[in-house]
């Protein structure tokens, strides 16, 4: 078996990994039969559909750094178990009842359990998976969540051509009770836990480790640069398509078909490009390709240049969010994982939504092209910067004299 698919070799990574494609779409069933059911069916307004799409992904936002702390205090296998047996009872009091604020109830309580269940999830790979692997663990991971959120809807409107929208509800409700099953038979080397302070105290422990790390706050800072970049494309670019390019939604579904092709090639390519350029220089190589990307929609026209544009977008995603999920396995102390990789799924989940909610006034001042260009500008520039920082600090580290000496 080849580098890109070691991790495979491991059975606790394998059952991590199904458990994680399996509630993956699980959400995009229930995602795309909500839709349905309220937006077609019921015919809810726009700002009832506004707040369906927030109540799952602002719990995301907030919750991020306090589900970190429970992450470092408890055993992790357990956090996703509970979280996993909590939301198939949610989603499936969508089967009795359709009324909309009981959706908005749902959306959110299984927003809040991802949020707390996430940070547990990221960080067992580490606990299961060989440091020389984790690029990979990390790839695969990423890869099969966009190849889910790709195909998930895709399966979704099938059933629906033949089945109601509750089929997908239980569907749902299945899968995250399968996925407690796999998850709680993991086998993971026991981590030491420290639970001496309290919940605040550890909370803000967390927080002052940022102070003290600066290059770990860096990653995550640099994250906040790229999924605010990650908004701005995914809420324009149709308009874009449509306005500037004159091109329709057979062009759109295009774009969207190319992102996810590139990610899944993203997810099996991360360790190759790691091993020629290091791990730590990824990211800075991953926003510099989204930059010029975004870019390269505002000066090269035409179907395979727009194509070619829309796959490197999802290469650069997956090959950010892998490294710097490994760059943060690595640099981080193992008793501050949880803390500090809910602060960077809040930081990276909370600039892409507060981007998309900017973008659409950002066009209406500057325009698509303007907005694009300049997006490629300062996404180069902070790549670059990034980069300079990385190789600065790692010839600092072999520069500085051993204490031995």
């Amino acid at each position: 078996m080849s580098t890109k698919l070691a991790p495979l070799r491991i059975s606790a990574y394998r059952k991590l990994l199904s458990s994680n494609i399996v509630t993956t779409f699980g959400f995009w069933f229930t995602y795309v039969a909500a839709f349905d059911l309220y937006v077609f069916d019921a015919g809810i307004g726009p700002l009832a559909v506004s707040i369906l799409g927030v109540s799952s992904v602002l719990p995301q936002v907030i919750g991020g750094p306090i589900s970190g702390v429970l992450t470092d205090r408890y055993d992790r296998r357990n956090i996703i178990t509970i979280s996993y047996l909590l939301c198939a009872p949610l989603v499936g009091l969508l089967v009795f009842y359709q009324s909309i604020w009981l959706a908005y109830g749902v959306f959110l309580g299984t927003g809040t359990l991802y949020a707390v269940s996430r940070p547990s999830y990221r960080s067992l790979i580490p606990q299961i998976v060989p440091d020389e692997q984790l690029e990979a663990a990390n790839g695969l991971l990423s890869s099969s969540d966009s190849t889910a959120q790709i195909v998930g809807p895709g399966i979704a409107g099938v059933f629906l051509s033949f089945f109601e929208p509750t089929l997908l509800f239980i569907l749902d409700a299945i899968s995250y009770c399968f996925a407690a099953l796999i998850v709680y038979t993991l086998s993971v080397t026991a981590v030491d836990k420290e639970n001496d302070g309290g919940f605040v105290t550890e909370f803000r422990d967390g927080l002052s480790y940022l102070k003290r790390a600066p290059f770990v706050l860096s990653v995550v800072v640099l994250g906040g640069l790229m999924f605010a970049a990650i908004g701005v494309f995914e809420a324009i670019i149709p308009y874009f398509l449509r306005e500037t390019l004159g091109q329709n939604s057979s062009m759109y579904s295009l774009v969207l078909l190319m992102i996810g092709v590139g990610s899944f090639f993203g997810g099996l390519t991360i360790s190759s490009i790691k091993n020629r350029i290091g791990y730590q220089l990824v990211p800075a190589l991953a926003v510099v390709i989204l930059g010029t990307s975004v870019g390269a929609f505002t000066i090269v026209q035409g179907t395979p240049a727009i194509a070619i544009a829309s796959g490197a977008v999802g290469v650069a995603a997956v090959w950010f969010t892998s490294s710097a999920y490994t760059t943060l396995h690595r640099d981080l102390d193992e008793s501050y994982h949880g803390r500090i990789i809910g602060v960077f799924k809040s930081t990276t989940r909370g600039s892409q939504i507060i981007a998309m909610a900017l973008a659409g006034i950002m066009v209406s001042v500057a325009g698509t092209v303007v907005l694009f260009r300049t997006t490629m500008v300062v996404l180069v520039v902070g790549g670059v910067g990034w980069a300079l920082f990385v190789t600065q600090k790692s010839e600092t580290r072999a520069t500085s004299p051993s204490h031995d000496d």
